[in-house]
Order: structure tokens, then sequence, then C-alpha cells
């Protein structure tokens, strides 16, 4: 019964999501967007209602968004970092039959989390960015500096079980939530308008679920657009909801969408909060080089065969690991990560330099002894 509660749970989570791809074939775009002959606040519900596809997206976001929890080791309790309010740029495109997502990190790199709490940064080198994505087949990871790629195929189980459906609705719901302008805390559920003003978020079941939330447009700016939002999130324990602002400012060459947008909530541990985010540039419709969806050799530049490739098949993981694909690879059962990273052992360290302390005292005691009778001193 549980199993099946689970797999009933992707499924709803999948409709919630890829039920948008019975939306938009545009026209022509006489201003940018496919709303273009509707006013600026008609244009504004009806992207939130019912995101069109989009052929490009670049966006930066607030990592403050997420809690990082750090422990030296597994055996203790994870302690929260304080918020990091940096900016990740990602370039992405939503597309009938898939998408990708470019994660471009920080302007210091990507955040590494090191012990003791403190944070850390990777460089990234330009066009070897991580890079997931998704055709009509399969599921995709590019990892960074490209020498090494994942793929999940769709099970042959039916019900939406599997490492491929359950990678494909977390980051269908990701971009989801990226595109709706600082509402992804409501969830990533349906959204439907009660009226100009009002609307409901409904919730999700499943793996990834959400119970939703509702809001209300509280401003306008003098051409009908939106300023200001106010929502209220459901959350889990007790029913209790979560209730944060979210400010628009708009660009006088683009009447539709806003550039920037700041969310506002309180955290209990924290206080308030301002996470501000940028919609940079975004062009709509659909991809003619993408019909089937995306395949990561659009995105490699390497030319040398990769280091790592790995494949998981109706729910088994295997890997051909170094030396690309020729006879000297290895193919077989993905061998399991380590429990604990070797930094991470510290106690096993500590033994093994207290034990070298003490052998090292007792030979130089030994041996000042031996000498002192020898000298006769």
């Amino acid at each position: 019964m549980a199993a099946m509660k689970r797999t009933q749970g992707v499924c709803w989570m999948l409709v919630a999501v890829t039920g948008l791809e019975a939306c938009w074939l545009f026209a022509a775009e006489t201003d940018g967007h496919p709303f273009s002959e509707t006013d600026p606040g008609t244009a504004f519900r009806n992207y939130l209602a019912q995101t069109p596809w989009v052929k490009y997206v670049s966006y930066r976001r607030s990592r403050s968004w997420i809690r990082h929890a750090v422990s030296d080791t597994l055996d203790k309790p994870a302690i929260y970092l304080p918020r990091i309010f940096l900016l990740e740029r990602f370039e992405a495109a939503w597309q009938p039959e898939g998408w990708y997502c470019r994660w471009f990190g920080t302007e210091k790199g990507h955040i590494v989390l090191l012990r003791g709490g403190k944070v850390g940064f990777k460089p990234v080198l330009p066009g070897l960015e991580l890079i997931e994505g998704r055709n009509r087949d399969y599921y995709w990871a590019l990892f960074e500096d490209h020498k090494a790629l994942h793929v999940s195929f769709r099970t042959n189980t039916a019900g939406g079980q599997g490492e491929y459906h359950v990678m494909r609705a977390f980051m269908d719901a990701k971009l989801l939530g990226d595109l709706r302008l600082g509402l992804d805390p409501l969830g990533w559920g349906p959204l439907r308008w009660r009226n100009e003003v009002e609307f409901e978020v409904e919730p999700v079941e499943g793996v990834l679920a959400h119970p939703g939330g509702k809001g209300r447009i509280t401003r306008w700016d003098e051409r009908g657009r939106p300023l200001e939002l106010v929502c209220e999130a459901v959350r889990w324990r007790e029913g209790s909801s979560n209730v944060f602002r979210v400010t628009y400012t708009y660009l006088s060459e683009r009447s539709f969408l806003p550039w920037q947008y700041v969310v506002e909530e309180v955290d209990f541990r924290e206080g308030l909060l301002r996470h501000t985010n940028y919609l940079d540039k975004i062009e709509f419709g659909l991809d003619p080089s993408a019909p089937d969806g995306y395949f990561p050799e659009m995105f490699r530049k390497r030319t040398e065969p990769l280091d790592r490739f790995s494949i998981t098949s109706n729910g088994v993981t295997h890997q051909i690991i170094a030396r690309g694909f020729g006879p000297g690879g290895d193919f077989g059962p993905e061998e399991p990560l380590p429990d604990l990273m070797p930094w991470q052992n510290w106690r096993r360290w500590i033994l093994v330099g207290v034990l070298g302390v003490g052998v090292a005292m007792v030979f130089w005691g030994t041996g000042k002894r031996w000498w002192a009778r020898k000298h006769g001193t």
C-alpha cells in the first residue's frame, strides 16, 4: 500500500508539472512575449497560470534561499550555517520534450561547504559548467569539467518509479519554481486565479510533496503591472503558514515581466530576510534545435573521451571508469561511495597522531638514557 501511494504521488507530481506540456504554440510575438495583445496586468496573471515554452532564459538567484546544514561527522547533529547572500547565475530552456539548465555558480565560483562550518569556492571554467538536461528518453547530468556524464533512462515499469522519474520531477519542479518570479515557496502545483487579485497554488503529493498556498496582489504601478504580492505558504507542521512578500522592479524597455524581484520572509532563527533575484533575459517560443529535448552532446565541447560514464536503467546503475569507452574501460555495477570523506575520519587521524607522538617520546627517552650512560653524564 505504501509503495502504491508513493507511485501515485510521483504520478501526480508529473501530471502537475508536465500538464503544462499542453500549453502554448506561439504566433508572431510583437512585444517579445506570447501575451502581447493583453494589458501588462493580465499578461502577468496569464504567465503565472500557464507558464509558456521558454527558448532561453538567463537569471540570477540568491543563494540565501537555501539553508545549509553541515556536520563534521555522520554521528554528530547537523548545524545550520548563516545564510549566504551571493547570487548564482543560471541559463535554461523549458520545452515540450525536455529542458536544460546550466549552473554558472557565483562570481567567486561554486560554493563548497568545508569542515568547521566554513564556506569555500571552487573556480568554474567557462564553457565547462555543470549542465543538467532531459529529453524524451532520458535525464542526464554533464558534470563540471565535462569529464563525467550520468544518464538515467526511463524505467520499463509503469507508474513513474525509478531515478529517472524522480530526477525529472525534481528538476521540472526547480525550473518551474525559478520561472514563477519568487512564488516557489508556495510549491509547484497548478496556480489558479480566483479573481484579478487573488490566487491559490494547489497542493502536490508524492516524493516532492508540497501543501500549496495562496496570495494576492496588493500594489500596482501606473501601467497596471503588479508591484507587490503578499503570499501565505502552508507549512507541514500543524497546518501553520508562512507569510512572505514579493516586490517587483521593471525595466523601462521591457513592459512584460519584472527584472528584479525581492522576496521578504521572517525566519524564526534569523529574523527578516531579503532574497534579491534577477530575471535578466527571457525568450519565449519553441526551440527548433530541440524538438526531442536536449542531449549532452549539444553542450560538451571536449574532444577526448569521458573519464567516467554512468548509466541508470531499471533501478540499476552501471559505470565505465577511465580510458573512455574502449577495451580498457571498466563496465560494471557502480561501487558505493564511502560513508565518510577522508577529512571526516578525524578521530582516526587524531588517534594515529597521539600514538605517533607517544612512540616518538619513548624512543627519544630511551635514546637519551643510552647517550647518558655511554658518555658518563
